[in-house]
């Protein structure tokens, strides 16, 4: 057996691309689920100028979210998959690199280093 070399992806959507807990990254798609990311002291770059990006996320993803000021958390609620959507954007709006997360396909770049 053994693994055959991961084929370079379409459009799918799949789930073990990156740091995803044990519980979301197996198992049902539409197994509702309520995870929380941490984002302390960033509260407001997830939530946006007056809830923009926290509505956009819920918007492109489906899944609902609310993020407490001061709690340094974020609450996502939905299907695994949207959840596991969702967490990804909130992911790409605190390590902000471009400045504006677009869900288009960025050119494929090797692992940054530690």
């Amino acid at each position: 057996g053994g693994m055959g070399g991961m084929g370079g992806g379409g459009g799918e959507m799949h789930y073990a691309d990156e740091d995803l807990p044990k519980e979301l990254a197996s198992g049902d798609p539409l197994e509702v689920l309520t995870i929380e990311v941490l984002c302390p002291g960033q509260e407001g770059r997830v939530i946006g100028k007056a809830g923009a990006t926290i509505k956009d996320i819920e918007r492109q993803t489906g899944a609902k979210m609310a993020v407490e000021k001061g709690s340094g958390k974020c609450v996502i609620t939905g299907p695994r998959g949207k959840v596991i959507a969702a967490r990804r954007c909130v992911m790409a709006s605190l390590s902000l690199v471009v400045d504006r997360f677009v869900g288009g396909n960025a050119p494929g770049g090797g692992g940054g280093g530690g």
